[in-house]
């Protein structure tokens, strides 16, 4: 129960509120192991998961009638101006599982797995999907022709696998359904006898067809060990495939509404993970280093929709990696009064009128005359197509080649450990241009840094108060002052 006094928004108000939010996970599996044959061992798991979410919420309250705010009860209020609404939410996920398990001389093992899982946020027929994964291994240690190599090599495992996995987040709990939207009041009626009728509107479009993403994933992998565990490491090579990515296509603004993410992409990522690592001691003195390597590169294989890449950054483009940068090539700064007379006069339209030296150049890829921001595009024999423009892939907003280092050290009771990690090759875009706004100072790094007569080998253009001067000199290029490598 609660009580206000809305001396500034509106008259008292007495109401309660209840909410109440109910998770509930449930699990029940059984475990069933073979070891009777010689050689052989045979493990099953089987069994079933529960998943649910649950909350209820409801409010009420009356305006107008109460005699003080120190009588906080709905009934003193009047009976004309009472309001109440309630909420409901509810999720679930059901998936019923097994786990097969083969072992030969614990030297070459199998695994299956099966899942089939539900879940609440797809429409029926859409909502259970199964997914498999195998899994293989074989420790080649243990093979007799690597009985010579037991003081060398203590262990030594190849591994590949294969498997599918679901995703059902970041989508809504209800996209499947087409709903109406209840909210606010509108006054009707005459303005002797007024009354408020609620607002009803179409939610956004539904997904009725819209299921699981699949995640199919690829692995070989090694593990060893050698010289009495003293050195250690692995290597993974990789490649997932996300087929039924969840994607929202492009449709024309007189839609009227926002559209339902459907499974309409299909991403893949390729990757490799190396890590490497020693043990030794020296007296009393334990040490050790472990050094990790790891890259990967997603490319966008196909979309529901041919999108046109944009100037800046692209989230997904056919045919690129994922979170591409689309740009000018930067061709330099104008250094001569030839060099602007010759770029001016190369042009026909795209660049300002005004320009002067010490502003950018950037390639006419298309050779048209025109600096347009469109793809550049090229037909089947190597010429520019008819709706080409200049905009080429100038790098992506991914991190590549991370690394990281593990060190330690101990004697007797006392120990050290540290951890260093960087990233060698992460492209990131800057945003800034000195002179933003007249209003504005100019950020240190530019003092002394942008191109003058007597700085011509500046790295930054001319300053200029010019809009259109300082939008075309500092858009979107691989010019060095506006990507740059940010490793650390």
């Amino acid at each position: 129960m609660y009580s206000s006094d809305d001396s500034n928004t509106g008259p008292n108000k007495a109401g309660a509120d209840y909410a109440r939010t109910r998770y509930t996970i449930s699990n029940f599996y059984a475990r069933y192991s073979y070891e009777k044959l010689v050689n052989h061992k045979i493990n099953l798991v089987a069994g079933y998961s529960h998943e649910e979410y649950d909350y209820r919420s409801f409010s009420a309250y009356r305006k107008l009638g109460l005699i003080s705010e120190q009588l906080p009860t709905m009934t003193a209020g009047s009976a004309d101006e009472q309001y109440n609404s309630e909420g409901k939410t509810d999720y679930a996920l059901n998936s019923a599982f097994s786990r097969l398990e083969y072992s030969y001389k614990d030297r070459y093992m199998l695994d299956g797995v099966f899942r089939y899982d539900g879940s609440s946020k797809f429409a029926k027929g859409h909502k259970w999907s199964p997914f498999l994964g195998f899994s293989g291994g074989w420790i080649v240690s243990e093979e007799n022709f690597m009985k010579g190599m037991k003081n060398t090599i203590d262990f030594f495992k190849i591994r590949v696998s294969w498997g599918e996995l679901g995703n059902q987040s970041g989508i809504g709990l209800y996209d499947y359904i087409s709903s109406v939207t209840i909210g606010g009041s509108y006054p009707m009626g005459s303005a002797t006898s007024p009354y408020q009728a609620q607002n009803a509107m179409l939610g956004d479009m539904a997904s009725t067809t819209r299921s699981w993403e699949k995640i199919e994933s690829k692995n070989i992998g090694i593990d060893f060990r050698a010289f009495n565990s003293g050195l250690t490491g692995l290597i993974d090579v990789y490649i997932k495939d996300n087929k039924d990515m969840f994607f929202s296509r492009e449709y024309p603004q007189v839609l009227g509404t926002t559209p339902p993410s459907i499974n309409g992409a299909h991403l893949r990522t390729k990757g490799w993970e190396f890590e490497i690592g020693w043990r030794d001691k020296i007296k009393q003195i334990n040490y050790f280093i472990k050094l990790n390597l790891s890259n990967n590169n997603t490319e966008v294989i196909e979309l529901a929709d041919a999108i046109i890449p944009k100037q800046g950054t692209n989230n997904y483009v056919q045919g690129y990696p994922a979170l591409s940068y689309f740009g000018y090539q930067y061709d330099g700064l104008i250094q001569t009064d030839a060099e602007l007379t010759e770029y001016k006069s190369s042009f026909t339209s795209g660049i300002p009128n005004t320009l002067k030296l010490g502003d950018a150049r950037y390639k006419d890829m298309d050779g048209d005359g025109k600096l347009e921001a469109l793809p550049y595009s090229v037909d089947e024999n190597g010429n520019p197509t008819s709706t080409s423009g200049d905009l080429v892939q100038i790098g992506d907003a991914g991190q590549h080649c991370l690394y990281g280092i593990n060190l330690g050290i101990s004697w007797k009771n006392f120990d050290f450990s540290s951890f260093f990690q960087g990233v060698v090759n992460w492209q990131v875009i800057s945003t800034i241009r000195p002179c933003n706004q007249w209003f504005e100072p100019i950020e240190g790094y530019f003092f002394h840094q942008t191109w003058a007569p007597d700085r011509t080998d500046a790295m930054y253009p001319r300053l200029s108060q010019t809009g259109a001067v300082k939008t075309y000199n500092y858009q979107y290029s691989d010019a060095p002052f506006k990507m740059y490598n940010n490793r650390y």
